[in-house]
């Protein structure tokens, strides 16, 4: 392999040499390690690596350390303008801060940080109160980096021997809304196309990064068990199945016991009762929040509806004489209906709001104190929710203000 590392910078002491990585981009870039695992995101590790093996050989003995590995965005951020120079100056440091991984050692934070308080504004790394590292600080122990390297060395002996053997095979990766053939300069060479039968992409699943570690691992020590058994596997092979409902999980099952299909497979195993438990909880919590929803919908109807009989009470007289005089019930009607649209519009943003920054607030807490559960992130889901919110919020205003005001009409 031939390459060029962008910056490499490195601290010694009486024992060690300890290295950082550093590179350079024009776009956000952010490392992660399931993007690692799938081996589509190696070139900081792989730079780490080198970077290591050189400074052993200028090293007279002392111990190689990996510092840490970054992305640094070459671009001038645009920040709120205000008056304090050191708020200004925090906002651009915190704008520019490197996104990568750091070794999990004080002294290693100390050496790049020698300010750090609580968030540092130049790792991605941060602490709580009593001095520990927080949840959200991007940090691996000596022995993840040393699982990562070994899992990147591996990965590129891996593909030098595919690209040596010709396989070329045409299987775009698809990983949320990332997909290999995004910015691919060879789409009209491959020809790879959904729309045409034997086209697909292969699906990846947003792994977290204790996944990703987890998976790395196993790997590894797969790797390590076939070279102790000369070569030859022991463990028969699995496969993963994802299905996209709870609902079609039976049935998967049942189809993958099918011997005149599946002729080789021995075993399925998936969990029945627990599969089963999380079915009976979902439809449970599917009709209850149903409930919910019917009973809230009459709770702001009424509520609506009592606050303009309150205001049309008061006005009664008035509108009686108006419908003596002439007055259509479309005249009388309006100022009402506004009054309407206006509480339930008003009830809606304010909905929205909790929405945007509850629903956050939820994701952060349970990510921190209960990390087993994974919950949805869905900018476009949001905006959808809350546009829903408002125009429902409209309809029931106007809705209960027509209500409120029908009976003052009949004169």
């Amino acid at each position: 392999l031939r390459g060029k590392i962008d910056r490499i910078d490195t601290y010694e002491d009486e024992e060690h040499i300890y290295v950082k990585i550093v590179d350079y981009k024009t776009g956000k870039q952010v490392f992660d390690l399931g993007d690692l695992c799938y081996g589509l995101q190696m070139q900081l590790v792989v730079y780490m690596n080198a970077a290591m093996e050189m400074s052993q050989q200028e090293s007279d003995g002392k111990q190689i350390i990996p510092a840490g590995l970054f992305y640094y965005r070459v671009q001038d951020p645009i920040v709120e303008k205000v008056q304090d120079e050191e708020v200004l100056e925090g906002a651009f440091l915190k704008a520019l801060r490197p996104d990568g991984i750091v070794l999990n050692s004080p002294e290693v934070i100390g050496h790049l940080d020698r300010e750090i308080d609580q968030s540092s504004q130049v790792i991605p790394v941060s602490k709580n109160k009593n001095g520990t590292l927080a949840k959200a600080s991007k940090v691996l122990t000596e022995e993840e980096f040393a699982i990562i390297s070994e899992f990147a060395n591996r990965q590129v002996r891996k593909v030098g021997k595919q690209i040596l053997q010709g396989e070329a095979s045409v299987s775009p990766y698809k990983l949320d809304q990332q997909s290999a053939c995004k910015y691919c300069p060879y789409q009209a060479i491959c020809g790879f196309d959904e729309k045409i039968d034997g086209y697909e992409y292969r699906e990846l699943e947003k792994l977290k990064a204790e996944e990703a570690m987890e998976i790395m691992g196993e790997k590894l020590h797969q790797s390590n068990l076939t070279a102790a058994t000369g070569g030859v596997n022991p463990l028969p092979d699995a496969f993963y199945i994802k299905v996209a409902q709870l609902e079609q999980i039976a049935p998967a099952v049942e189809f993958l016991n099918d011997k005149s299909y599946f002729p080789c497979v021995d075993l399925v195993r998936y969990g029945q009762d627990e599969v089963d438990n999380m079915i009976a909880l979902s439809d449970t919590l599917e009709r209850a929040c149903m409930v919910v929803v019917v009973v809230m919908l009459f709770v702001a109807l009424f509520l609506v509806n009592s606050t303009i009989r309150l205001t049309v009470a008061t006005r009664g007289e008035e509108i009686s004489i108006m419908k003596y005089v002439g007055a259509t019930n479309v005249y009388v009607r309006i100022p009402f209906f506004l009054e309407g649209l206006i509480i339930g519009i008003l009830g809606a943003l304010i909905a929205d709001v909790a929405l945007y920054f509850g629903y956050d607030a939820v994701v952060e807490y349970i990510a921190q104190n209960a990390g087993f559960l994974d919950l949805m992130v869905n900018p476009g889901l949001m905006l959808l929710l809350m546009l829903i919110l408002l125009v429902g919020g409209t309809l029931l205003g106007a809705l209960g203000s027509n209500i409120a005001i029908r009976k003052y009409l009949r004169v």
